[in-house]
C-alpha cells in the first residue's frame, strides 16, 4: 500500500531556545535549538489529490489485470481411437461426433480449438485434472468422477456391451452371468458406478490397451468376453477384419451418458453455461444428433 505522508516546514526558532545545556521538550538540547515544524497551508487538499490519484490508477491497473479472463483458446484430450466420437483421420486431423460439436461451439463462443497429441488415456485424464490441459472431449460421468471434473450436458448417450467369440454358449442376462469366466477391456476405462463397483469385486477382466489385441483374444477363444462401447465395438470389428468371428450380446449391461468433462482448475470452465444452452438448442432442433451419426461408419487411419 503507497502510503503519502503530510509535509512539514520546519524553522529554527530562536525566541523559544532553552537556556544552553536545559533539555528541551520539543527541540534538540545539544544544540540549544529548537525546531518549529508547522503544517504548509494548502499541503492537506494537495495530499487528498495525489492519493486519489494514486487510488484511481490502481483501480484502473486491477480492471485491466482482471477485467476479461475468458479463454480464447481451449486445450482438448480425448481418447484418439474412440468411434464415432473421436478418431484421427488418414491426414492425422481430429474427427469425429464431438469434434465436429466442438468446432460448432467454438465458433459460437469465438475460441479457439486445439486438440493434443495421442496419450495414453490415463495420461490424458490426469493433465485435464491438473489443469495442463482444459477438457476431455469424451467422458462418462460418474460420482468419482464428478469430484475431478465439471460435466456439461451429455451430446450423445451410447451403450456398453458384451462381445463374445462367434460359437460361444455364454449367454449374459445379468451381470451375475460373468462370473467365473474370464474378459478383456480397455485399461483405465468406466462404464459407469454400476458396472465398475460390480466388475472390481467379482470380475476378471484383464486390461489391454491395444484393440485388435482385444480382438484377436477373443477370436481365438482365449478369454470368454470382451466389454466395450457397442457402435465403437462393431466399428472396430469392421474395420479391423473380424467379421464373422466376432459378435455382440443384446443386452447392454451399462448405459452411458457422454459428456464434455472440463478441468476444475481452467478457466475455460466459465464457458460451461453457454456451451450447455448450444447443447440444448442443438438437441431440440436435431442438429446434435446428426453432427454425432454422421461420423457412424468413419474410416480412422
Amino acid at each position: 500500500m503507497l502510503v503519502v505522508r503530510n509535509k512539514r516546514t520546519c524553522t529554527r526558532d530562536h525566541s523559544t531556545a532553552p537556556s544552553a545545556g536545559l533539555p528541551s521538550s520539543t527541540g534538540n538540547a545539544s544544540s540549544g535549538r529548537a525546531w518549529n515544524c508547522n503544517h504548509v497551508e494548502g499541503e492537506d487538499a494537495m495530499t487528498k489529490s495525489i492519493m486519489f490519484l494514486f487510488a484511481f490508477m490502481l483501480a484502473q491497473a486491477g480492471q485491466a489485470a482482471g477485467g476479461d479472463t475468458a479463454p480464447r483458446q481451449i486445450r482438448v484430450a480425448g481418447d484418439a481411437d474412440w468411434l464415432p466420437s473421436i478418431y484421427r483421420a488418414h491426414n492425422g486431423e481430429a474427427r469425429g461426433g464431438a469434434i465436429a460439436l466442438l468446432d460448432k461451439l467454438a465458433a459460437a463462443l469465438k475460441v479457439d480449438v486445439l486438440v493434443e497429441r495421442d496419450k495414453p488415456w490415463a495420461r490424458q485424464l490426469h493433465e485435464v485434472e491438473t489443469g495442463r490441459h482444459d477438457l476431455v472431449a469424451g467422458l462418462y460421468r460418474t460420482s468419482q468422477r464428478e469430484a475431478k471434473f465439471v460435466f456439461s450436458e451429455p451430446y450423445a448417450t451410447e451403450e456398453t456391451r458384451i462381445f463374445v467369440p462367434s460359437g460361444s454358449k455364454l449367454t449374459v442376462n445379468s451381470l451375475a452371468d460373468l462370473v467365473g469366466k474370464v474378459g478383456v477391456m480397455p485399461p483405465s476405462a468406466s462404464f459407469g458406478a454400476e458396472f465398475d463397483q460390480f466388475a472390481r469385486n467379482h470380475l476378471r477382466i484383464r486390461e489391454i490397451r491395444d484393440i485388435k489385441i482385444r480382438l484377436q483374444l477373443l477370436s481365438e477363444n482365449k478369454v470368454d468376453f470382451m466389454v466395450f462401447a457397442k457402435d465403437d465395438g462393431l466399428q472396430k470389428i469392421k474395420q479391423l477384419g473380424f467379421e464373422g468371428k466376432i459378435v455382440v450380446l443384446p443386452l447392454a449391461v451399462a448405459t452411458n451418458d457422454v459428456c464434455f468433462a472440463f478441468s476444475r482448475r481452467t478457466v475455460a470452465q466459465e464457458l460451461l453455461p453457454r456451451i450447455n444452452e448450444l447443447i440444448r438448442k442443438m438437441r431440440g432442433t436435431g442438429e446434435l444428433d446428426k453432427l454425432i451419426t454422421a461420423h457412424n461408419g468413419a474410416q480412422p487411419r
